[in-house]
């Protein structure tokens, strides 16, 4: 498993519509949220798991002064779907200490609310229909 510290940028889904999503995850705190997502390129071996840090800093969703990190671990080439599955659950499980990797002086997540972890197998279309069942996922169409 390797992991490195990434720009947050949202994702396209568009350009990413035959790419293979196994699951995404989401812990809730009080001051904050945990949110990544597993996936696997058309004619890769390695898995692809981008780890979202985001502090509250106002109650924006759109456009706010959220503090957000993002990390991507990816696993060795090769691992099956259930390695993959292993990989999140060992974020999942770390739980409040997490917040610790994305620090931001003064600011931490706050207790630790609730972690879900949703079945999405399948490609973006499938993906986007489980955020849009997820009452705490907000996302919208950029017209740009």
């Amino acid at each position: 498993m390797q992991s490195s510290e990434a720009p947050h940028r949202s994702e396209d889904l568009d350009a990413v519509s035959d790419r293979y999503f196994l699951l995404m995850f989401l812990m809730e705190f009080e001051r904050g949220n945990i949110l990544g997502h597993v996936y696997r390129d058309p004619g890769s071996d390695t898995w692809v798991m981008p780890v979202r840090f985001r502090y509250y800093m106002d109650n924006k969703v759109f456009e706010s002064d959220d503090v957000k990190h993002q990390y991507v671990v990816s696993s060795e080439p090769g691992e099956t779907a259930k390695d993959a599955r292993a990989m999140a659950k060992e974020v999942v499980d770390l739980g409040p200490r997490l917040d610790a990797m994305a620090d931001v002086p003064g600011v931490d997540l706050g207790h630790h609310l609730r972690s879900r972890t949703f079945d999405v197998d399948g490609r973006a279309d499938k993906f986007v229909e489980v955020m849009q069942s997820c009452d705490a996922c907000h996302f919208r169409k950029d017209t740009r």
